[in-house]
Formats: structure tokens, C-alpha cells, sequence
């Protein structure tokens, strides 16, 4: 089992993964809206702990960007970069 700070440290790295890679309106150089795309955060984790596969990553962003976020730029073969960075997440479980 995954504990607290184990996913407190998962998050901020999706989060890092979401500013530097995906980033589909722009902000990662902006200090004050560091927190723009928390709330995507807790399903892509649950995503990743649970071993979803890529195409269910894949079809998340393309839904956070395009029908939540109401953009079309990006379609799903843009998502693979962000995808392929989520994946070297280590989301293995401490033995402590």
C-alpha cells in the first residue's frame, strides 16, 4: 500500500508532468498558477496506482483538455509525451 507521503510525492510529480509536458494552456512559466491543473491530479493518479493502460491516460488528457477545458489543439497522438513522461512516475510501493 501506497502510503501518505509516497502519494504526496506521486502527486507533485504528475503535477510537474502536467506543467512541463502537457501544459495545454500555457502556464508552466507561471509561478502564481503552478496549481492550474490540480484538479486532474487525483484521477491520474488512481489511474496510475491502478495500472490503467496508456490509452486510458491518453483518452483522460484528451478529455481534460478538449471537453472540460472546452480546447482543441492537441489531439490524442500529442498526449503520448506526457503519457510516456506519467509512466517513469515510480509508483512501486515502499517496503517500510
Amino acid at each position: 500500500m501506497i502510503d501518505k507521503y509516497q502519494s504526496r510525492s506521486i502527486r507533485e510529480k504528475v503535477r510537474e508532468v502536467l506543467l512541463n509536458s502537457w501544459d495545454p494552456i500555457g502556464i508552466n512559466d507561471e509561478p502564481n498558477a503552478r496549481n492550474e491543473y490540480d484538479n486532474y491530479i487525483g484521477s491520474i493518479y488512481d489511474l496510475l496506482v491502478n495500472k490503467a493502460p496508456d490509452a486510458a491516460l491518453i483518452d483522460y488528457l484528451y478529455w481534460a483538455a478538449h471537453e472540460n477545458m472546452g480546447l482543441d489543439a492537441a489531439s490524442k497522438e500529442d498526449m503520448l509525451d506526457t503519457v510516456s513522461a506519467l509512466r517513469k512516475i515510480d509508483i512501486s510501493v515502499s517496503d517500510f
